[in-house]
């Protein structure tokens, strides 16, 4: 059944009003319309709940029509208020017709832009395999082959693309067979020769990264890899996935202290915890001074150094503070101290060292998003504001720290001070209640202003937490899918090789080239890790080929 046109919304006085006239059959003409879209919207309604198969959603779009519908051209107003206006002469009030104002707080609605179909250029493909390809009969000078040309053909030094992509499992065997000779005096036997280029080993390297990028990168559980490999035709087991995972990561171990060296440089520091589920005893240095404490959690560090981002991450018993001053022992003597940024928990900062402090700002506005329904004019008013001071930062992307700087000290500056002042004469005047959700709402803002306004003091500070944020989802999903570690040794593995793939995702690097460079050149590498980290690995390759 075609569904019907959804019945017009009427307040209690208008429906009351309407029974009557029906009691007393005293309906107008306008009334027929109205009975008629009501008598189709319940029989609608009775055929929807017998079919057994609806949702909630279905029946609200039913009854009360799309939650939004497609315009053309109109405005969107960026005010807390509604802004839907009855017009004074009694006519309807379109907001599409309305044209914004000189001034006005409002802007065109612009259509949203439809997704693509998934379509990629050549360009996106950069660990395609390349393949030029000469045309078997021209060559360039030579005569058109058109009959009625004249012409001659030329290189256009711009060749058509075509790409072809294949499939495989995702670790595939081949299997040799050695023809065997044998003395018949002595018994000796003489096996064939492997082909030239194959090791005498049965795992390469690449079968090790991919193992580990599947589990780690990917977040596929071994067991799961495992049934995919037996019904390919190569089986995995489970138990020999980890063996090899450990082993990569064990010769790797050398570049991920390498990463935290380099981390403990870096010129800004970002850190959030989340939680671990570990079956097995903590490592001694992972094991909190406090007994009491029973927690597990994986630490997230994010540290931006020298033009680079250097993820790690530390799982154990000790918090995001803890793990950052142990990241600060290492920073070398001399360096100004490093701009930390997190959250405003208490467990971010309860070690103490040498350091700026800059606290998330989306923590700050997220208080109020939470009660925007209690309390939805004055929480409009923060998260409007605060929308203006990322408005400013979008403005920054291609500036330099100090013009950076000063166009938050122009911008962002007198709204937060506004805003400030504003609260403050919110909890001065007694209208907030300090204890309700707004007045603590408040409250978080100003203990922590000082820490979420320092990008108004300091060149590089950043705004949020949210790319520790993201780097910790590559942990959380990883949890999501395998449920826990079994020991400390296994989140000792995931902690090196996740390190190693989220850093080379943050530096757009080919993580696969990367850790299959480095498996295959670990004495080169052990020698001398700065050399093989993801930003410079290549030239110590290229060097080395040389």
């Amino acid at each position: 059944m075609k569904h019907p046109d959804r019945a017009e919304h009427l307040t209690p006085t208008e429906i009351e009003q309407l029974c009557a006239r029906l009691e007393n059959r005293q309906l107008v003409e306008s009334d027929y319309p109205v009975l008629l879209k009501l008598v189709r919207l319940v029989v609608a309604f009775q055929i929807e709940v017998e079919s057994k198969n609806v949702s909630i959603a279905r029946l609200r779009r039913l009854m009360f029509g799309p939650r939004s519908e497609k315009r053309g051209v109109g405005t969107v107003s960026k005010t807390p208020a509604a802004a839907t206006q009855t017009p004074s002469d009694g006519g309807e009030s379109t907001e599409s017709q309305a044209e914004p104002a000189a001034g006005s707080n409002v802007v065109p609605f612009k259509k949203k832009r439809q997704p693509g179909q998934g379509r990629l250029g050549a360009a996106a493909y950069t660990g395609a395999k390349l393949v030029h390809c000469e045309h078997p009969e021209l060559q360039p000078g030579d005569r058109c082959p058109d009959p009625l040309c004249r012409g001659h053909v030329f290189d256009t030094k711009t060749p058509q693309r075509f790409l072809r992509l294949t499939g495989h499992p995702p670790i595939d065997a081949t299997h040799y067979q050695l023809q065997t000779l044998r003395c018949s005096a002595c018994l000796e036997r003489f096996p064939a020769p492997l082909p030239v280029g194959v090791k005498p080993e049965k795992y390469d390297s690449s079968a090790d990264v991919v193992m580990a990028l599947l589990k780690y990168g990917g977040s596929l559980p071994f067991y799961r890899l495992e049934r995919l490999q037996r019904s390919m035709g190569v089986p995995l087991p489970a138990s020999n996935q980890y063996a090899r995972c450990r082993g990569l990561a064990v010769d790797l171990l050398p570049v991920f202290e390498e990463l935290r060296l380099q981390a403990a440089k870096g010129e800004i520091w970002f850190g959030d915890d989340t939680s671990l589920r570990l079956l097995g005893a903590l490592s001694k240095e992972q094991t909190p001074a406090d007994p009491k404490r029973k927690g597990r959690f994986t630490t997230g560090l994010l540290a931006r150094a020298g033009g680079h981002e250097i993820a790690l991450y530390i799982s154990g018993g000790l918090h995001a503070g803890e793990n950052l001053a142990a990241l600060a022992a290492l920073r070398p003597a001399g360096l100004p101290p490093p701009i930390v940024m997190a959250d405003p928990e208490a467990k971010n900062w309860a070690s103490e060292f040498d350091r700026m402090v800059s606290k998330c700002l989306t923590h700050g506005r997220r208080q109020f998003v939470d009660i925007s329904r209690s309390f939805p004019t004055d929480c409009q008013r923060v998260i409007h504001d605060l929308g203006k001071v990322y408005g400013v930062e979008a403005e920054t992307k291609e500036m330099n720290p100090a013009a950076r700087l000063a166009h938050h000290q122009t911008h962002s500056q007198p709204v937060m001070e506004n805003l400030k002042s504003w609260i403050e004469a919110k909890l001065a005047s007694g209208t907030v209640e300090p204890n309700g959700g707004l007045g603590q709402a408040m409250a978080y803002f100003l203990r922590h202003y000082e820490g979420m306004t320092l990008f108004l003091r300091e060149p590089q500070a950043p705004l949020d937490n949210n790319a520790c944020e993201q780097i910790l989802r590559r942990v959380v999903l990883h949890r999501k899918n395998s449920l826990f570690f079994k020991t400390a040794g296994g989140a000792k593995t995931g902690d090196v090789l996740c390190s190693l793939i989220e850093t080379c995702a943050r530096n757009q690097v080919n993580a696969y080239h990367y850790l299959v460079t480095l498996s295959s050149h670990t004495r080169a590498m052990r020698a001398c890790p700065s050399a093989w980290l993801p930003w410079n690995y290549l030239e110590q390759l290229t060097s080395q080929a040389a």
